[in-house]
């Protein structure tokens, strides 16, 4: 499938030389990071520093050991995707979510490490200081999000893995053994989402009581992630039909118990984000063709319907006020409005 992509908003506080540049060199906004030695590659682009900013993972590649293992380091670049500065090396880019940013978009919340056993750091966007939090941990970097609140980080950690939620401000840690370990996100305010293969559970930490049983699948499919609205109303759940490799994606209302299913995909369908406002949800398919990239959908939560409005190799995201994207090509990043209704 092929697209025709929009021409972005004007961006503010852009030079008058940056912005001639932009118009000439730039007409349809593929806008490529600069290149520092020995890098290539960007993935998972998100909006940070409340839609002033995107934080980037880029992949660096000695020039002594070119055939050496690769490694990803943290970027921050402007708006426009522009003037990248590195933040913090060897990140694990699985970790590379909006739910690893903090509510106010200033804060990244990353694993970081060679091995197995990685280190829980926070890095302040604006300044670059960092902060340990946790330190040789099992560290399942995919399941790292903050509560409303910015108070606690939860993650799965450890071997047999648990559910995990640290303090921000006391670095506290508290380890909860649990049948499904698998931290979803944050539901509302105070809630977690927790998965075992087939079983979605709600918990609250810190009040004693066990999780209470929320959603099944069928057998023969496997839970593979979700994500709550910001009215913690409705939870997104994506399950996916081993070794097929086609998903389903599930609308669970959480006031009611009631699930629909408002997708079967014989494709994979990955990186689910609702657009603020909760009125529609994105998703990625994995290209029809081979050697084709991800086609960004966007569906309407009012009558289920999904429509395609861009393509990325590696990731994509919405600003925090609903009306810009960002996506990765794998070598450059594209800016331009969110297409589709609502």
């Amino acid at each position: 499938a092929s697209f025709r992509l929009p021409t972005p908003s004007p961006t503010p506080q852009l030079g008058c030389m940056k912005r001639l540049a932009l118009s000439l060199l730039l007409p349809l906004t593929l806008l490529a990071c600069a290149r520092g030695p020995g890098y290539d590659g960007v993935r998972t682009p998100l909006w940070a520093l409340d839609g002033d900013a995107i934080a980037l993972a880029r992949r660096h590649r000695s020039r002594l050991m070119p055939s050496g293992p690769e490694r990803f380091d943290l970027y921050l670049a402007d708006a426009w995707g522009l003037d990248p500065d590195r933040m913090l090396k060897r990140i694990d880019t699985a970790g590379m979510r909006a739910a690893a940013l903090s509510p106010d978009g200033r804060t990244m919340a990353c694993a970081v490490g060679r091995g197995v056993q990685k280190d829980l750091v926070l890095v302040d966007l604006r300044t670059g200081d960092r902060q340990r939090l946790l330190e040789d941990e099992v560290i399942d970097a995919s399941t790292i999000c903050w509560d409303a609140a910015g108070r606690r980080l939860a993650l799965t950690l450890g071997d047999p893995p648990m559910v995990g939620v640290v303090d921000i401000w006391t670095r506290e840690l508290e380890r909860s053994p649990s049948s499904a370990p698998r931290v979803l996100g944050w539901v509302g305010r105070d809630r977690l989402a927790l998965a075992s293969d087939r079983e979605i559970f709600l918990w609250s930490p810190g009040l004693g009581a066990p999780p209470a049983w929320l959603h099944g699948v069928e057998e023969g499919t496997e839970i593979h992630s979700a994500a709550a609205d910001d009215t913690g109303r409705r939870l997104a759940v994506l399950t996916v039909t081993p070794p097929i490799a086609g998903s389903h994606l599930t609308i669970i209302d959480l006031l009611s118990g009631r699930a629909r299913t408002i997708w079967e995909s014989p494709q994979p369908l990955v990186g689910l984000r609702w657009v603020p406002g909760g009125q529609s949800l994105l998703v990625s398919r994995l290209g029809r063709t081979r050697g084709s990239g991800w086609e960004l959908h966007r569906i309407a939560m009012s009558d289920g319907r999904h429509e395609a409005v861009a393509e990325h190799r590696a990731g994509c995201d919405v600003s925090p006020d609903g009306t810009r994207l960002v996506v990765s090509t794998g070598q450059s990043l594209l800016t331009m409005p969110l297409p589709g209704r609502e």
